[in-house]
């Protein structure tokens, strides 16, 4: 009996332990499970905003074409060029995931070729001189071999260094610098490459995944792409039985370091390199990569007089940011930016009506603008639209979270675009009279308390009654109370108001005087001197311009407010 208890005991153990272990496994399945969904899920929004932004500028653009007459031949020629590049960006996106899927299933027959190896990648690295110099970015070639015969697949080579180096510069700030090293490998029948940035580095805890489908680093600041290069890249050059790692320090760079072997013992018979092949982004990729980088969009643009709103581009790709502003330039008076952070700073100088950005930016993308103005004091009031190729019901939630007014889907109706913002310019001159109604009647105000337009506005008003009669009460003493620029300032109060600042000043004083003519039995002359007006006749001419009745018959009608 005491033999069977303990059998039976030992048995149960084994059992939970099994039943537990089986249990720890399936958790740790599902974790993986739920890891994998993720990243494909991020894969196919990622690859979707790739597809959606050519899209948005080749159907923008060409009903652009149909529909204005009056287009220039400049204007026409841009349009095409635009149109052109973004049907390229399709297609080299088309191509890439076809060559991942040929390569994943085995059905790839890549040309071999023995040929120069180090002349062949000099080429390479002269090819992205002029895309990283106009970006900043020191590229350098360093080779202490001459010459070196090398089996290799040269539509390979050129896909790997063209993903690695596009990465490079991509994530590297203005005045960096990468190397491009080729150096001889371990093993004597081995070279080694290196391409080594001075970038914004990876996560140690990222570094694991980088040659993961799909992935892309959360803390990145460049998030545009597929997460698909890295690890093409990675399936290349176990196809060419070399191998690739990675070393990078979060804020000091990356180091790719890349190893090939110098045969292919596998094929009896390969061809040679001719001398005139070339890597095949010297002639077909070298205009879309050039075209990258000259997505500089135009500077801001010096203040007018212009009665037109200003609207300011938040945009990261030139040919998108040009086609709106085709769209609205005829309408609205339009600045641009290419990414969140250049977009905040030129907000804040320029205080535009209205902000149109995209979501997915380096550096800072749309909802970190948005968020980020909704806490600034200067650009709170301001509506924002957001234009995305991201349409899930999650991120139109977060958008509108982050206070923008509209979150409109790439690729958009262009009416859809013009009818959201005369309706937002539309609310907000409702709104400028709501504000101007709250502020000049007593007690009003109380009923907007926690809107932060009218606290702003009611922190100035009551600047500007305590100054009333200060003979240097003007712009650039309220500039100065409220840590403003002066242009700053008068823009802000016509975003919420619809006057200069001079003319809400007046405005103010003005409203003294009408209810101090209604409330105060005194001489209109002391009225005037009350409200800061040392020249009676002057005050007589405004107050009559503004309430159609000078103030001696306004003092004097029976009925009064």
């Amino acid at each position: 009996i005491l033999y069977m208890s303990w059998l039976i005991i030992i048995v149960s153990f084994i059992i939970t332990a099994l039943l537990y272990y089986a249990y720890r496994q399936r958790t740790r399945s599902n974790k993986i499970l739920k890891k994998l969904e993720q990243t494909r899920t991020d894969f196919f929004t990622n690859i979707t905003h790739e597809f959606r932004t050519p899209l948005t500028v080749i159907q923008g653009l060409n009903r652009q074409m149909q529909q204005k007459e009056n287009l220039s031949v400049k204007e026409k020629t841009a349009f095409r060029a635009a149109i052109d590049r973004q049907s390229n960006n399709l297609l080299n996106l088309v191509n890439q995931l076809l060559d991942v899927a040929k390569l994943r299933r085995g059905s790839d027959e890549p040309q071999w070729k023995r040929g120069n190896i180090i002349g062949y990648l000099q080429m390479t690295a002269e090819t992205f001189h002029l895309y990283a110099g106009e970006k900043e970015v020191n590229l350098m070639f360093y080779s202490d071999i001459d010459v070196r015969e090398m089996d290799f697949i040269p539509s390979y080579i050129d896909k790997i260094f063209c993903n690695l180096l596009s990465n490079a510069i991509k994530h590297t700030e203005p005045g960096g610098k990468i190397d491009f090293v080729v150096t001889k490998g371990s093993r004597p029948d081995t070279i080694t490459i290196r391409i080594a940035d001075t970038g914004e580095g990876i996560p140690q805890e990222d570094l694991e995944r980088i040659f993961d489908f799909f992935y892309q680093s959360p803390q990145a600041k460049n998030t545009s792409g597929t997460g698909i290069g890295l690890a093409f890249t990675h399936m290349m050059i176990k196809k060419m039985k070399g191998k690739i790692e990675a070393e990078s320090q979060l804020g000091q760079g990356s180091v790719f370091t890349i190893t090939l072997p110098l045969r292919n013992r596998q094929l009896p018979h390969i061809l040679p390199l001719n001398e005139d092949e070339k890597p095949i982004f010297v002639s077909s990729k070298k205009q879309n990569i050039v075209s990258q980088n000259e997505e500089r969009l135009e500077p801001l643009e010096k203040e007018t007089n212009s009665v037109q709103p200003l609207i300011l581009i938040v945009e990261d790709n030139r040919d998108v940011a040009m086609y709106l502003k085709s769209l609205l330039e005829e309408r609205y008076k339009v600045i641009t930016a290419r990414n969140g952070e250049e977009g905040l700073d030129v907000a804040e100088k320029s205080i535009p009506d209205l902000v149109i950005t995209d979501l997915m930016m380096p550096v800072k993308d749309g909802y970190q603008l948005a968020c980020d103005m909704k806490q600034n004091r200067l650009l709170d009031h301001i509506p924002l639209i957001m234009l995305t190729a991201k349409t899930s019901d999650e991120d139109r939630i977060k958008g509108l979270r982050c206070g923008v007014e509209a979150y409109i889907s790439k690729p958009f109706k262009q009416e859809e675009l013009l009818i959201h913002i005369e309706n937002i310019f539309k609310n907000r001159r409702i709104l400028k009279e709501k504000y101007m109604s709250a502020i000049t009647r007593s007690g009003e105000e109380n009923k907007l308390d926690n809107d932060a337009n009218l606290k702003f506005l009611q922190t100035i008003t009551n600047i500007i009654h305590s100054e009333i009669n200060n003979s240097e009460l003007n712009s650039a003493f309220l500039a100065d109370k409220m840590a403003m620029s002066i242009s700053q300032l008068s823009r802000k109060i016509n975003g919420i108001t619809g006057y200069s600042t001079i003319s809400y000043v007046l405005q103010l004083k003005l409203n003294k005087a009408k209810k101090m003519l209604t409330n105060v039995d005194k001489p209109v002359a002391e009225v005037a001197d009350a409200c800061g007006f040392y020249d009676t006749s002057y005050f007589s001419r405004v107050f009559k311009k503004e309430f159609g009745v000078s103030p001696s018959h306004y003092q004097k009608l029976p009925t009064l407010e």
